[in-house]
């Protein structure tokens, strides 16, 4: 198995002692095919959430990357509920100045929330999740998702806009191995991108 081979008997007595209601076994076999790492995030947030972790359904979702990031994002807002009120007014804003877009089955999304572009950041294992979060919300930069209509909500490549010149910064893919421009099909929708913002 691609992950519990990596499980020492440590990790798994650290996680029972949060689910003392379910024995070792039960756990081991739930994490057969399931990452230990996004595990143990999800249990950390689910406590400081105060998620009633001796129901099963709580102990083990059956959609773990669903129940992680609804419980990081639950507990994101408690402790910084201002930053998500302006990344809010930020998703509005650009929406004015005309950042949504689509053509080619390709659609250009805006944020909602900071935690949208954390998770966009760990999904594809680059840095904007790290780094230009609170420059987004801030304003000082424009985040935006390069999405497949066909699967708007699956991340596929992040793009920088400079929010002043409305030029291009950076695009990237998974773990920046790929650029943007040098893609077939993100390549071309780019640049009817920038002929819109241009317009708008």
């Amino acid at each position: 198995n691609d992950y519990t081979h990596h499980i020492n008997g440590r990790e798994i007595m650290r996680l029972c002692k949060n689910i003392p209601e379910f024995p070792p076994e039960r756990l081991i076999e739930y994490l057969a095919d399931k990452d230990i790492k996004i595990y143990g995030d999800y249990i950390t947030a689910a406590i400081a959430n105060g998620a009633p972790l001796n129901e099963r359904k709580t102990a083990f979702p059956d959609d773990l990357q669903k129940a992680h990031d609804e419980q990081i994002e639950k507990l994101e807002y408690a402790k910084n509920a201002a930053n998500f009120k302006k990344c809010e007014k930020r998703a509005e804003k650009l929406r004015k100045q005309g950042y949504e877009f689509e053509s080619g089955g390709i659609m250009a999304v805006i944020p909602e929330k900071p935690t949208d572009i954390q998770r966009e950041g760990t999904i594809l294992g680059h840095c904007v999740g790290k780094i230009y979060t609170e420059s987004h919300v801030e304003g000082t930069t424009n985040i935006i998702f390069i999405r497949r209509t066909s699967d708007p909500d699956k991340p596929w490549f992040t793009l920088e806009v400079d929010p002043k010149r409305l030029t291009f910064v950076q695009c990237y893919g998974f773990k920046n191995t790929v650029r943007g421009k040098d893609d077939p099909e993100v390549g071309p929708f780019l640049k009817k991108y920038a002929r819109h913002l241009e317009r708008c």
